[in-house]
């Protein structure tokens, strides 16, 4: 009972976390990759299931679907066959796995510093990072594979702390699990390795041995078993998708800096302006505190910060924060989406920003730098409130708020999550038999498939040439306002409007 009465502070805001998950749900649309990972789930299904080889030939197949793959069995044992219904379910799945994440955040900063303020804290940067809560229901596959890096990040400190092969074997069947969602997953492998390797040399110990041997067998034990597509060649196919990830393969352009540009020529400076302008401010200043501190202390400090030490998780979360960065800027890495192919680089960041706070609580300023945390929560969750459900078009105060100054600059709800509450809007406000669409994006077909089915119905999908219809924009890849004379409907955050409904009629189709 004791023990339990620990983590109540965490468990409550678990708790109130998934029953704030289970109020906002349905607020969410649906976005613009969903049915697409949906498919690549569903084709390995086939290819275990049903003995279809359409897999082998399969256009995304060197996509690892360790996550995809449960949500296809959870359709099935459930039986679920409304669209509506599909995507609720991966939503809440989707959101409750990250939810396991950012807990096991909590647990492991408790752990590492014995404060229940700064564990509570640790849970709430990651938790209510404004773009990742919003990801965290409709994102599902930098979401989850963020959610791995603060479960390995959890056992790591526990495997290397207690020295027993179990928490090894789990440690290596959650890395083997991230890589199957993510081929960088690697790096958390390659780390882990590479620190049992060196107990290995400094201790000469057969007990090393094995646990490094456990770790590489559970790891590729379940990298495989989930990954269909590796089960013909397992090494040719691992090595064509991580060659597939450094330079991928979409040609696209983004809105970055007022300019669109080519996906495949975008700068260096592009993830770290992307990161500086979305990430809430005071956190910034901290974070890049932490990872200075501990890198000056490792420079200084070597032995003790690469022997078995509680120093060495702080090492790790600093490599597993900056190689990524690096490796995308050195290789060229195709980005596109703001940032959210690195999100998995902020549970790093937020464990050495709760390690620079952990200094500051030990000085005079212990209260001030507790009150500062509060009121940046507190300015966070002003703009969830104002802003629900669209909370992913954060931006803080280092870029200007001025009117539609975002919408020339950056890319704003590019997957299209809004246009659920667009189509909704329409249909509660015209009261036709039969309300006509244009099907300009793809994520308006996936929101209308999302609808209710009584008010889906409604919908008539139509061409350009076929006016009276409803316009839709994201402003996705086209900034600018459209010619069109009536404006139906939108949706403004920060000043900046992310959703524009347009009543277009007869004369206008080719404007």
């Amino acid at each position: 009972m004791k023990n339990y009465k620990i983590y109540l502070p965490g468990i409550v805001c678990l708790l109130i976390s998934i029953l704030l998950g289970l109020m906002v749900l349905k607020d969410y649309g649906v976005s613009w990759d969903e049915p697409i990972q949906r498919n690549t789930g569903y084709m390995n299904y086939n290819y275990i299931f049903k003995n279809d080889a359409s897999l082998l030939e399969y256009f995304d197949k060197d996509y690892g679907v360790s996550f995809e793959l449960p949500l296809i069995f959870i359709e099935k044992i459930f039986s679920l066959s409304d669209a509506r219904d599909i995507f609720l379910v991966r939503h809440l799945a989707t959101h409750l796995f990250f939810l396991l994440g950012t807990f096991c955040a909590y647990l492991l900063t408790l752990r590492l510093f014995k404060s229940q303020f700064l564990a509570c804290l640790c849970f709430a940067i990651l938790t209510f990072h404004p773009r990742l809560y919003v990801h965290s229901f409709v994102n599902s596959k930098d979401i989850p594979f963020l959610s791995t890096f603060l479960i390995a990040f959890f056992l790591s400190e526990i495997a290397f702390r207690k020295d027993k092969s179990l928490w090894f074997i789990l440690l290596g069947l959650v890395c083997g699990y991230a890589t199957g969602i993510r081929v960088m997953g690697m790096m958390l492998t390659c780390c882990f390795i590479f620190f049992l390797v060196l107990d290995g040399l400094k201790n000469r110990s057969k007990k090393t041995l094995r646990y490094l041997i456990l770790f590489i067998i559970a790891h590729f034990f379940i990298l495989i078993l989930l990954w269909p597509n590796l089960w013909s060649d397992p090494v040719n196919n691992l090595i064509g998708a991580f060659r597939s990830f450094s330079h991928f393969r979409w040609e696209g352009h983004v809105l970055f800096g007022g300019q669109i540009i080519p996906a495949t020529q975008l700068g260096w400076d592009y993830f770290p302006t992307w990161f500086a302008i979305t990430t809430p401010e005071l956190w910034l200043p901290l974070g890049f505190a932490g990872l200075l501190a501990v890198i000056v202390h490792f420079v200084k400090f070597p032995r003790t910060y690469l022997g078995r030490t509680q120093e060495r998780n702080y090492v790790l979360y600093a490599a597993c924060f900056l190689m990524p960065i690096l490796a995308v800027i050195v290789f060229k890495s195709v980005l596109y989406d703001g940032w959210r192919h690195l999100f998995f680089v902020f549970p790093s960041f937020v464990l050495l920003l709760i390690f620079f706070v952990s200094k500051l609580l030990k000085t005079k300023f212990k209260k001030v730098v507790m009150g500062l945390c509060i009121v940046q929560l507190l300015f966070t969750a002003g703009f969830f409130v104002r802003n629900h459900p669209y909370q992913q078009v954060y931006f803080n105060h280092f870029v200007s708020h001025e009117i539609e100054y975002l919408r020339h600059q950056y890319e704003l709800d590019y997957w299209g999550m809004s246009l659920s509450k667009g189509l909704n809007y329409i249909l509660d406000h015209d009261s036709s038999a039969n309300v006509r669409v244009f099907l300009s994006l793809t994520p308006i077909t996936n929101n209308i498939d999302f609808l209710p089915a009584e008010k889906r119905k409604r919908i008539q999908g139509v061409d350009r040439q076929e006016t009276p219809y409803y316009f839709l924009t994201n402003f996705r890849g086209h900034p600018e306002d459209y010619p069109y004379q009536k404006n139906f409907y939108e949706i403004q955050v920060l000043n900046n409007t992310i959703l524009r409904v347009y009543k277009v009629e007869k004369g206008e189709e080719n404007l």
